[in-house]
């Protein structure tokens, strides 16, 4: 079985100094590309250079999405440092502003991006997308070494005794 290399080896550091620079690699022809402003565009350059070889078509839109959304984040962050999270509506009753409400939805949007782009799960557990499937627990096989039972046999084996 092939070892891997150390990274601080002499084998290790010479692949990292052939590995190309990231603001060597060129950034494709993406539609919506135009719409981004200087920080949109090097959030999109930032994770599309993280890796290059990995990105299919719909995951470069979801880049300029994710882009876009991170924009946006940015353009109002002084409008949300200038108005208080409640306010009172002109009929006299409180509520939260609407800028904020529209801040914590594009936190929303980016997160779900994120997410389904493999940069973050749920869990916190970033994982490649689809890299790495959960373990059935359903149906799982009790003759199987290492074996993940199910919770309904795992609380049958504690009540009755196995």
């Amino acid at each position: 079985m092939p070892r891997k290399p150390r990274s601080d080896s002499i084998t290790g550091i010479r692949r990292e100094q052939e590995k190309p620079e990231p603001a060597s690699v060129t950034l494709p022809d993406v539609g919506g590309l135009e719409i981004l402003n200087e920080l949109g565009l090097k959030t999109f350059a930032d994770l599309y250079r993280s890796a290059p070889d990995k990105w299919t078509t719909a995951d470069l839109n979801m880049i300029v999405e994710l882009a876009f959304v991170t924009q946006q984040m940015h353009d109002n962050r002084v409008l949300c440092a200038i108005t208080p999270p409640i306010i009172t509506h002109v009929n006299g009753s409180s509520g939260r502003s609407p800028i904020h409400q529209h801040q914590q939805e594009l936190s929303r949007q980016m997160q779900a991006l994120a997410r389904d782009l493999g940069l973050r799960t749920k869990d916190g557990i970033a994982l490649a997308a689809s890299s790495v499937k959960p373990p059935d627990t359903a149906n799982a096989d009790p003759d199987a070494p290492d074996n993940v039972t199910s919770f309904e046999d795992f609380l049958n084996s504690a009540i009755n005794g196995g």
